[in-house]
């Protein structure tokens, strides 16, 4: 089983290469025998980091989870696509290097699940000439705006440093952000609009090893940054959770997906929807490889990003969900932000 797992702060980064994937693969889903994609030099790979083991054997799995039946491949696909966006960053000055992440809305009131090395770049694009907007359709068009609803300091603290960097690595521990949408693209107010969403399960026992998943992100790890504006499409794909992996040695924290399609820059922050339509991680590390099928794609679980709001915040995600969503933001972006801007930046200023 392999120990190690990486943390792409820049599998995100789409550089203007060769188009290689084709629009039409992405209009369907894709079963995990797909044929695999090679990729170019220039495509965001990352290399791999240690400090992840395989997950205890005596986490009790929930057999019976639900007391309703799962759904179909098909209503599942339907469901998740619904609630699936993707995340670009476009420089305002009209050169071709956008950033490019994947995001699940997890609240009807529009609460988006992602990684915080895809929710970084939010927090500085004013600072560095970006503009960040919520795309959602295939191909994905501009729909909503957002703000950073909140991030784990432990990340920032780490992986500040990391933010131009190529080949940046680590486990994908704290690698979560939760974004609130507040406008439509243009900034015209929503009024009282309820979204598309996947309910999700924060319990550690709802996985195990060889559980039925699907996976869906906007990938974009074979398409330049024209078409990555233009003509990017959703994905989503079946596979088996293979590996169940700890940070802790005592918890369920991610789990591995394999080398499937997604395993491919622009898919973080993607879902991983169990059978009765709920989530239960968001992508989050892939290792290295020339072609998909050769990398292994990694999951964060719900139930690790539960236990770090518990951890960090006193509560969990249900609670952290309820009440005022925008005034948490505002109160994020008055006492958080700033500081984690300031880190950020710090490291932009260096380079």
């Amino acid at each position: 089983v392999p120990k190690e797992i990486q943390a792409p702060a820049q599998e995100i980064v789409i550089s203007p290469i060769e188009v290689q994937a084709t629009s039409t693969s992405t209009e369907i889903i894709v079963e995990a025998t797909s044929t695999p994609q090679k990729t170019t030099e220039s495509s965001p790979v990352v290399s791999a980091a240690p400090e992840i083991q395989d997950a205890p054997k005596g986490v009790p799995h929930i057999s019976n989870p639900y007391s309703f039946e799962p759904v179909s491949t098909e209503e599942l696909n339907t469901r998740t696509r619904a609630a699936l966006v993707n995340i670009l960053c476009a420089p305002q000055n009209g050169s071709f290097n956008p950033i490019s992440g994947s995001g699940v809305i997890i609240d009807p009131r529009g609460v988006i699940i992602t990684n915080a090395h895809v929710a970084q770049y939010m927090l500085v694009q004013d600072s560095i000439g970006y503009t960040c907007t919520i795309r959602t359709g295939s191909p994905a068009r501009n729909t909503y705006k957002a703000v950073v609803m909140y991030m784990p300091k432990p990340w920032v603290d780490e992986h500040a440093k990391d933010i131009l960097n190529t080949k940046a690595t680590g486990t994908g521990e704290h690698d979560f952000a939760l974004l609130l949408i507040t406008t439509g693209a243009t900034g015209v107010p929503l009024e009282s609009k309820e979204f598309s969403y996947l309910p999700y399960d924060v319990r550690e026992g709802v996985v195990a090893k060889g559980d039925p998943v699907l996976v869906a992100g906007y990938p974009a790890g074979f398409l330049g940054g024209i078409e990555a504006t233009k003509d990017l499409h959703p994905l989503t794909t079946t596979t088996n959770l293979k590996e169940l992996l700890t940070f802790t040695a005592d918890h369920i924290d991610a789990f591995s997906l394999g080398g499937i399609i997604l395993a491919q820059g622009g898919s973080s922050g993607g879902a991983v929807v169990n059978y009765w339509g709920q989530l239960v991680g968001v992508v989050v590390t892939s290792s290295s490889g020339a072609t998909t099928a050769e990398r292994d794609l990694r999951g964060l679980s719900i139930s690790n990003v539960e236990r770090t709001l518990l951890l960090l915040k006193n509560t969990g995600l249900q609670a952290f969900l309820s009440g005022d969503l925008l005034a948490k933001a505002q109160s994020f972006a008055t006492q958080d932000a700033p500081i984690y801007k300031a880190q950020f930046l710090e490291t932009l200023k260096s380079r």
